[in-house]
């Protein structure tokens, strides 16, 4: 987007933190990917192949999508998020299907559109508010997230 020179003159001082959040940002996704890696749940929509070691060449992380496992409902998706959110984790239903939130007359689309409508229901987003937090509170929202998850399949 084009940025006014206002926008531009705010920003400025904010480009110099860039890289110091950046590398905050992508090493509590490396922790909260390790945390969540047992979860049965929940599995990281993309699991990025990245080093440590390479900053050149690392993916800057400002959001991440989790997909819930298919036993999960959208209904489920829902309560999971709110008592997620209630426990501070910052995280929220991510994907809205063209097909469910507008009607067939406003676009065009071949056949039933069966992967947009599971990612529908299924799709979560973890807030970059969470991967800019400390090492401390990114391992305990991943374990706040398994303990309601784990509650959710129980009920």
């Amino acid at each position: 987007y084009p940025l006014s020179e206002m926008q531009a003159a705010v920003l400025l001082p904010q480009l110099k933190q860039l890289d110091t959040r950046n590398q905050r940002r992508f090493k509590n996704a490396i922790r909260f990917l390790a945390a969540c890696h047992d979860f049965d749940f929940l599995q990281p929509a993309i699991r990025p192949q990245v080093s440590e070691t390479d900053s050149d060449h690392q993916p800057a992380f400002y959001k991440m999508a989790f997909r819930l496992s298919d036993s999960f409902g959208a209904h489920q998706r829902e309560q999971l998020c709110v008592a997620a959110r209630e426990a501070g984790v910052p995280i929220d239903p991510a994907f809205h299907s063209l097909n469910r939130i507008h009607s067939q007359r406003r676009f065009r689309a071949v056949g039933d559109l069966a992967n947009s409508n599971v990612l529908h229901d299924h799709l979560l987003i973890l807030h970059h508010t969470a991967l800019g937090s400390d090492a401390a509170d990114v391992s305990a929202m991943a374990s706040q997230l398994l303990s309601i998850g784990d509650a959710q399949r129980r009920s």
